[in-house]
């Protein structure tokens, strides 16, 4: 992968994570009761959760913006995109059909396979950010 699609990437993803924190941040209200119906945490998680996730997502937002760290960064950023893929995946099985939260109250959308596939394509396209030499290889070993 070119160095300006690294950029370009690595620029959306971080807007991406700043986004969605600072709408989180702004109606913390409603995502902490979006969090309470889920039912993956004690309770008395919930608050400290819902205020910590925010700010984990804009501090990773950021340093993905400003270039700092970025390998380290975008690992992050998979850890938490793998979480949210399995809390999607228990809501479906479970059949829940609830309010995602991902961008507050700015857009509202239930948990579903839109999402599902969303987070998904966000993972996939911050591998090459992630592990740029494995994915470097694994391209190479495709074109032969």
């Amino acid at each position: 992968m070119n160095r300006a699609s690294c950029y370009i990437i690595r620029i959306f993803i971080g807007l991406v994570f700043v986004i969605s924190s600072l709408t989180k941040l702004f109606s913390l209200q409603h995502f902490i009761e979006i969090v309470m119906t889920m039912n993956i945490l004690p309770q008395f998680l919930v608050p400290y959760f819902s205020i910590s996730l925010p700010i984990i997502e804009y501090f990773l937002g950021m340093l993905m913006v400003f270039g700092i760290y970025v390998r380290e960064t975008a690992k992050a950023i998979m850890l938490l995109l793998i979480i949210f893929t399995i809390v999607i995946v228990f809501n479906l099985i479970k059949g829940n059909q609830i309010e995602c939260g991902c961008f507050g109250t700015l857009i509202r959308e239930e948990i579903g396979w839109t999402l599902l596939t969303r987070d998904l394509i966000i993972l996939i396209i911050t591998i090459p950010i992630a592990f740029p030499k494995y994915f470097s290889a694994f391209i190479s070993w495709i074109k032969k």
